[in-house]
């Protein structure tokens, strides 16, 4: 069976086409039986308008996967279901962490003072109107969505750097603190070739969630990973190290990364790897697997 995965939203769009790239992400897994969507972006308009690019009816969407609870890729929620006019509840799996409240927590100094500011960057608030389109599964272990497709569940084994950051709280106990983001949701799609990942963010870590997969599928190589790697804040040394590994653990998989991955890191891994294992992978892009 052929899979299509389409990249919907992204912070840059293919050019010479009519999507639109705006800060984010999302991408639709479809099958011969049924049109999976990843994430929803940042903004709803955009969003449709992109889905409108590829020819993707809202009311197709047979199931809706949260890679975390970031706003850059679950406020397209709102527009997608007040899009949808189908009665049949659309089904959303994410981990239970995903709908709790977040915030980035920012410092700067202004002369001889200290600046502070919250920004609520967690799940879109829902009116009953919309909440009743939705029915959550909240997942925090690895669940089989089809044959072939399942997440790789909460990722809290990190002996590899990760994505988290002091900046991004949530609330323990009434209290902010450091959110370590276990409400990252990765995918893993079982194709002829080997794994390909399918990442939102990857706040836990690319390393870490190649990790898990391997655990998970021990007989399976890892051929591609696919999405935001969250590498925005890794020095050059953690850069390489992760590129270390890749090639020497996990026999370099191809890579079809955007988003969060970060300029410092995307132009390390093209000078090092070359076009033939790294891909930009901008709205509108597509590959297909063979599962």
């Amino acid at each position: 069976m052929k899979v299509k995965i389409t990249c919907i939203y992204n912070n840059k769009a293919l050019p010479n086409t009519n999507f639109k790239g705006d800060y984010g992400n999302a991408v639709v897994i479809k099958d011969d039986n049924q049109l999976i969507m990843y994430d929803t972006g940042n903004n709803g308009d955009i969003l449709i308008h992109n889905l409108n690019c590829a020819n993707i009816d809202p009311n197709s969407i047979n199931l809706l996967i949260l890679s975390h609870g970031h706003n850059d890729h679950t406020r397209g929620l709102v527009k997608l279901l007040s899009s949808r006019n189908t009665r049949v509840p659309l089904q959303i799996i994410a981990h239970p962490l995903a709908i709790e409240r977040k915030k980035a927590s920012l410092k700067a100094s202004l002369l001889f003072y200290i600046l502070y500011r919250e920004l609520e960057i967690g799940f879109p608030k829902l009116p009953d109107s919309l909440l009743s389109k939705i029915e959550f599964n909240f997942q925090e272990k690895p669940f089989q969505i089809t044959p072939y497709l399942s997440t790789l569940g909460e990722v809290s084994n990190r002996e590899e750097p990760d994505g988290s950051s002091s900046l991004m709280v949530h609330q323990v106990n009434g209290k902010w603190k450091k959110d370590l983001l276990y409400d990252d949701l990765s995918l893993a799609l079982k194709t002829k070739k080997g794994l390909v990942l399918i990442c939102g963010c990857c706040h836990s870590g690319i390393l870490n969630t190649c990790a898990q997969a391997r655990s998970l599928f021990p007989e399976e190589k890892i051929h591609g990973i696919i999405g935001g790697t969250h590498m925005l804040m890794f020095s050059k040394k953690k850069i390489k190290h992760v590129a270390d590994v890749l090639e020497e653990k996990y026999g370099l998989p191809k890579l079809y990364l955007n988003h969060c991955t970060g300029k410092k890191a995307t132009k390390y891994f093209k000078k090092r790897f070359g076009a033939e294992i790294f891909h930009d992978f901008l709205a509108g892009s597509v590959l297909e697997f063979e599962c």
